[in-house]
């Protein structure tokens, strides 16, 4: 058997070795859904509560995440005069250059690199608005556990996101641009309470 972990790298591999298509199947990520929502009530010992709506983007800062178009976003909600923090989880290579795109856009006051942490899911669970910037992706688990959260997600139009968004009712999905994120997280805030 062939397994893969989603309907889109399946056609993928189905086209890449048709021959063996009879041979392959999905099946989904096993996710221990109580136990993630339980690691969402740990205390936030690096976060500040406030009334100000907060966007969530968890991954690695490197290429394949685009988490330029964060910094782009945030701009142009900055320049719209929308009120938000957004909160970027993970590390990486690249994070060097984000700094700078964030400093360049001048929107160092609205968009926070907390790093790598062992526990995301509290920041999962505080957020507003869950938004998923890559430019591809496989599974892509952590729009499933933006999802468990119920949070509503924006991402770019990535394979999966049709297989795990449905648009206009647990998200919205977006071209790949900084104007484009910003428009849909946009109607998002104006119109999700937490």
């Amino acid at each position: 058997r062939i397994v893969t972990v989603c309907r889109n790298l399946l056609r993928d591999m189905q086209g890449y070795y048709p021959e063996f298509a009879h041979k392959m199947s999905v099946f989904y990520d096993m996710l221990d859904i109580p136990g993630i929502r339980r690691l969402g009530d740990a205390y936030l010992a690096r976060y500040e509560r406030t009334e100000t709506p907060r966007i969530l983007t968890v991954g690695r800062i490197c290429e394949a995440k685009a988490l330029h178009l964060v910094a782009e976003a945030a701009a142009i909600l900055k320049e719209k005069q929308i009120d938000f923090l957004w909160y970027i989880v993970g590390d990486g290579e690249l994070r060097t250059q984000l700094e700078s795109r964030i400093q360049a856009l001048h929107v160092q006051d609205r968009v926070v690199l907390l790093g790598a942490l062992d526990n995301p899911y509290p920041w999962f669970k505080d957020c507003n608005v869950y938004v998923q910037t890559s430019v591809y992706e496989g599974s892509c688990t952590t729009i499933t556990e933006a999802l468990i959260f119920g949070k509503p997600v924006v991402t770019t139009d990535i394979d999966i996101a049709y297989e795990k968004i449905d648009d206009g009712r647990n998200g919205l999905v977006c071209g790949m641009s900084g104007m484009d994120i910003a428009e849909k997280v946009e109607r998002l805030l104006l119109n999700t309470k937490k």
